[in-house]
């Protein structure tokens, strides 16, 4: 068995794959025309944001399955996997909590100019306190547009760790999901930027927050 890794993934992964009979071979270059070019003979395909297209697909006979590392597979063409009879799987949730803590890192980090603050001491500005128009966030409105793993565990950081209101946008997302995470939810994203005092952005596209595993057979 072969498997073809579009983009680099952890030392530890190849390590596993090796161990378990699987040899792992690497894309020259993360772009999809070197992928369908390069594809070749792989049993397995590892991808990562890339995705894998329509073409990739075809240039592969051989291909039985692919792993989207990561929660979305808005960028593999699942049509034409189904089409080939090729397993598709992602993997959601294995690093919402990261992602949702460097979220609330980022917010953080905008709301009191840090990135700025640290880079006028350095350059011996000390006087830069006196003249950045960071805010508190503590009774401040979070919109979130999107509301999948991620965006749910944003809020629960923002609401219980900073005392924010917590308002989401998300047309795929059961109103019930809303009302157990205790995140209003608005009706159009309209109403969410005209209540929002900080927005953060949780939808790319065709996503899903279960696991996907297609297959015709």
């Amino acid at each position: 068995m072969e498997c073809f890794i579009t983009q680099p993934v952890h030392e530890a992964a190849i390590a596993f794959l090796n161990s378990h009979g699987i040899a792992t071979r690497y894309a020259s270059s993360p772009d999809m025309q070197t992928v369908t070019r390069e594809i070749g003979s792989a049993d397995a395909v590892i991808t990562r944001d890339l995705g894998l297209d329509r073409q990739a697909i075809l240039a592969a006979p051989n291909l039985k399955i692919i792993s989207c590392h990561g929660a979305g597979t808005n960028r593999i063409d699942v049509t034409t996997a189904y089409e080939r009879s090729i397993l598709v799987t992602n993997t959601p949730g294995a690093n919402s909590q990261s992602v949702a803590e460097l979220t609330v890192g980022l917010i953080l980090a905008s709301a009191r100019n840090i990135c700025q603050a640290d880079h006028a001491v350095r350059q011996g500005n000390w006087d830069f306190r006196y003249s950045a128009q960071g805010i508190e966030l503590h009774g401040k409105t979070l919109g979130l547009i999107g509301f999948g793993a991620i965006a749910q565990k944003v809020a629960t950081i923002a609401s219980k760790g900073l005392g924010m209101r917590c308002i989401a946008w998300s047309p795929s997302v059961p109103a019930a999901v809303f009302t157990k995470h205790g995140v209003e939810q608005s009706h159009n994203l309209e109403e969410l930027l005209k209540n929002a005092d900080v927005v953060s952005i949780h939808r790319s596209g065709k996503t899903t927050d279960k696991p996907i595993i297609e297959h015709p057979l």
